[in-house]
């Protein structure tokens, strides 16, 4: 099977993106939580997810970690409200 030199350009900087830590997932993450993606990832494997306080507690403490308090309480109700339909694959 023969590669187009646009496929080959394609798939060597798709290979960079992800060697970065660029994941298909990350900007989803992102977009949830407004916080880095591979610290939330890292932190969740500690989280029993079944134990809806201690991933209350998780939620809570990775949701837009630098913004106004307000702002973070904003995205954890929108979060807590939404959380049945936010998927990430």
């Amino acid at each position: 099977m023969a590669f187009e030199s646009a496929d080959l350009a394609n798939v060597y900087y798709a290979v960079l993106l992800k060697d970065i830590g660029c994941t298909a997932n990350a900007e989803r993450l992102f977009e949830i939580y407004g916080a880095d993606d591979l610290q939330i990832k890292s932190d969740f494997r500690r989280v029993d997810a079944q134990d809806m306080l201690q991933l209350l507690r998780y939620v809570a403490s990775h949701v837009t970690p630098f913004s106004p308090l307000r702002r973070r309480l904003a995205r954890l109700i929108w979060i807590i409200r939404n959380g049945k339909h936010l998927q990430v694959n």
